[in-house]
């Protein structure tokens, strides 16, 4: 199982309809706040986001140090660039067609084909369009609630067992905090930190920066940019893997027993042995792909390559934009994924450790990862 950290979500996708005004902009600085969003890490950090009527965004990220990412996205329609600061690369990306709207979720994000999506009645909630989608939904009012002594007027929307609460500062009207409740509990919130509308427009804000090394990649109108070609062998795999990190942190959180959670763990096992087996068959078809170990190892696994390769930077940076693309979009999933409930499962898999079965589980699938990380650090050589 690779390392669940959280990278905050500022993906921009792109479909619909074309038109845009560059008269005016929107500002925001929001944050995630909630239970598995541990206060000082970089799932706490703050985003800046601009837009600017449907062709333009821009999303700040701040830098994650643990990964040697500082994001940078930005749409100019039918041009995206999504860049890293901290080592100056990028790739560009020029949507198909033919038409062309920028959009921006609140906390949607792309699922990969046949998977459920219990976010898609929420996939029209845009930073920018909060009170307008709140409105056209027919929210029903709450009573005002005070969220850190700021009081709030509330309305609230039900979709299944998800509810999502939007809280208005009662002096300015602007979003102040949007909660997601799944069966009941605070998954998360986003908070507003600042909310500004009807800027002048910068157009500057919308090209890249100059000094980046850009590579090109081509996209899909799929919800968002997407890489196809003679990647989709490995495209496929990483939707797979998704999955099984997706359904293993699923399994954890709805353990309610030892032996629950031992299943968890054996269950798993047997899912990481098959996806590794099947990437190494991947990498065998691409051998490029040996220089691609972010792919495959954990954090360990991963300074173990380094250490071994002195070339290691370069190595990475010799990968086709193709391949860099989907390991970004497979990082980001992950991150996500573990702020959305991959602290929740470490407390089950911590309440129940000292169990008997649960040891023997563990160590079972301590002992598939430690064989996949040899296997891997054997390919990626």
């Amino acid at each position: 199982m690779k390392n669940l950290l959280f990278l905050m979500i500022g993906a921009i996708f792109v479909c619909s309809r074309a038109g845009a005004a560059e008269s005016q902009m929107t500002k925001i600085v929001s944050r995630m706040i909630g239970p598995q969003i541990p206060p000082g890490s970089f799932a706490a950090k703050p985003k800046t986001l601009y837009l600017a009527g449907e062709k333009y965004a821009r999303v700040e990220e701040q830098p994650d140090s643990e990964h040697g990412i500082h994001g940078l996205m930005i749409t100019n329609e039918p041009d995206s660039w999504i860049i890293n600061l901290a080592d100056k690369t990028g790739r560009h990306i020029v949507d198909p067609g033919p038409t062309f709207v920028v959009h921006s979720p609140i906390f949607w994000i792309p699922k990969s084909k046949g998977q459920p999506d219990p976010d898609k009645e929420f996939k029209d909630l845009e930073f920018g369009k909060e009170v307008q989608f709140f409105h056209d939904h027919g929210a029903r009012e709450l009573e005002t609630r005070e969220v850190d002594g700021k009081n709030c007027k509330a309305t609230s929307l039900k979709s299944g067992s998800q509810e999502v609460t939007l809280l208005l500062d009662s002096s300015t009207g602007k979003p102040y905090q949007i909660d997601i409740m799944k069966d009941g509990k605070l998954d998360f919130s986003v908070r507003y930190l600042s909310h500004e509308t009807n800027l002048p427009f910068q157009r500057s804000l919308f090209e890249p920066p100059d000094g980046v090394r850009m590579t090109e990649a081509s996209a899909t109108k799929a919800d968002s940019p997407g890489l196809t070609g003679r990647y989709n062998d490995l495209m496929a795999w990483v939707a797979q893997d998704n999955d099984n990190s997706q359904q293993f942190t699923r399994d954890l959180r709805d353990a309610r027993s030892a032996r629950d959670v031992a299943l968890a763990l054996k269950t798993s096992a047997r899912r990481q042995r098959k996806t590794t087996d099947e990437l190494i068959r991947v990498i065998e078809v691409h051998p490029e792909l040996r220089n691609a170990p972010q792919l495959g190892l954990d954090s360990e696994g991963l300074g173990m390559w380094k250490q071994a390769h002195p070339d290691a930077k370069a190595r990475l940076q010799s990968l086709p934009a193709e391949v860099l693309g989907i390991s970004e979009q497979m990082h980001r999933f992950n991150s996500a994924l573990g702020a959305n409930g991959g602290t929740e499962a470490a407390n089950v898999l911590r309440k129940y450790r000292d169990d008997p079965e649960v040891v023997r589980a563990s160590k079972e699938l301590s002992e598939v990862l430690a064989e996949n990380r040899r296997k891997l650090l054997e390919v990626f050589r």
